[in-house]
């Protein structure tokens, strides 16, 4: 499966150091060469940094990231942060929430994809009848202590982008920074088993980046390993 976006909320205690130093911060982008554009809204700066589909939200109680391809800078947009953390120092509150979203590529037509999947993930009474199905899942983690939600299901391309976008599904809210628009259907795969996962973590020892950084690598790790099994079942399925 390929990670295809990944979103990550941080919140914090109400920091006027943001009302200090945003421009700080906006001028780092400038100066960096990375600030595509930006917006405020209701105390918070929207700044989507290098391209269009990495995106960075930052205000007075906490910051969100999104990389919403495959191929997305995954070091511009910690760059980015790191900028936001340097400046606001922030105290982080509570844990993180993690969203992540995956597509693969399926050989078989639409309606026999979903019958194979049905049949790898849910037994043979049900996989002549299956016309369409979504996988519901909670479950949890003891290393890293955290919660999850997912739904899996077989996707045309033409679905995929509401999908990508959130704006519909049952694990997490529409994102309305991510609009649909940003994917378009002639890139993407024609026939895909998708997995949306949304992860709550325990509370954060401390406010260090460093520390942030690690549990979004030891939750990602974790999400991987969720999704490699339900994908392996699906693969293996004899066609």
């Amino acid at each position: 499966m390929s990670l295809w976006t990944q979103r990550i909320e941080v919140r914090w205690q109400q920091n006027l150091r943001f009302y200090e130093h945003r421009y700080e911060v906006l001028r780092a982008f400038e100066d960096g060469g990375y600030l595509r554009s930006l917006r405020e809204r209701e105390e918070r700066i929207f700044v989507r940094v290098g391209t269009a589909h990495q995106l960075v939200t930052f205000g007075p109680r906490g910051m969100s990231l999104a990389l919403l391809r495959p191929d997305a800078d995954e070091t511009l947009v910690r760059t980015a942060a790191s900028e936001v953390w340097e400046r606001l120092q922030p105290r982080v509150t509570g844990g993180l929430r993690l969203g992540f979203q995956w597509l693969r590529e399926l050989s078989e037509p639409y309606a026999e994809a979903r019958k194979s999947a049905a049949r790898s993930l849910l037994g043979e009474p049900f996989s002549d009848d299956a016309e369409d199905f979504a996988l519901l899942f909670d479950g949890k983690k003891d290393d890293p202590a955290a919660r999850y939600r997912l739904e899996l299901g077989v996707l045309e391309a033409s679905e995929v982008p509401a999908r990508l976008a959130r704006q519909s599904g049952r694990v997490a809210k529409a994102d309305l920074n991510t609009p649909p628009t940003l994917w378009q259907v002639s890139s993407l795969p024609s026939v895909a088993l998708f997995c949306d996962q949304e992860w709550d973590t325990a509370d954060l020892d401390d406010s260090a980046l460093p520390t942030v950084l690690g549990r979004i690598q030891a939750v990602r790790r974790a999400a991987d390993n969720v999704v490699d099994n339900i994908a392996s079942r699906v693969e293996s399925e004899p066609r």
